[in-house]
């Protein structure tokens, strides 16, 4: 045989190669899509800014927090500040707003006690430590990557007056 008689059967060869290898991949390349791109922008934590004591005092959609329980109750201004919350196992000081009532009576403190457990059931905040004895209370919330602190402490010599602490970590 000479030179020339090889060739068809390389070409020949190297096609039945090349077609083999089509069959075997063809599938798993008409799987693959590419992908499209997308318009709508993803929301993370971070793509919005928020001021805490702007929640508390207004409530917000994007952190599933009510508007600030208003109903026969005076609030002092709001400040940020740092403060320690009730944690399990320790309480930690963390920096946050923080909103103290006038004195107010048991009752209202009450009723604004029932209007944050009512929002915390609804929105599924997580309790992160909760607790009470003669003349206070709290609970401790996990809300995203925040703590939410309701607190009612007694007024000295006045069994029948309460004053009532909000605090939202940033």
């Amino acid at each position: 045989m000479g030179r020339g008689n090889f060739l068809p059967i390389i070409a020949a060869a190297f096609l039945i190669i090349v077609v083999a290898i089509f069959i075997v991949f063809k599938p798993r390349l008409g799987g693959i899509i590419p992908p499209s791109p997308s318009l709508t922008p993803i929301i993370t934590p971070t793509s919005f800014s928020w001021n805490p004591c702007d929640v508390l005092a207004k409530g917000s959609l994007e952190f599933d927090f009510p508007p600030l329980y208003e109903k026969d109750i005076t609030w002092e201004n709001a400040v940020i500040s740092e403060y320690e919350v009730p944690m399990i196992p320790n309480p930690k000081i963390i920096k946050g707003c923080l909103i103290k009532s006038k004195q107010t009576g048991i009752y209202i403190a009450s009723d604004a006690e029932n209007y944050y457990i009512r929002e915390s059931q609804e929105q599924k905040w997580e309790i992160e430590d909760a607790g009470d004895g003669p003349g206070f209370g709290y609970i401790t919330w996990k809300i995203a990557n925040s703590f939410f602190l309701f607190k009612i402490d007694e007024v000295q010599g006045n069994l029948n007056m309460k004053t009532v602490t909000l605090f939202l970590s940033e």
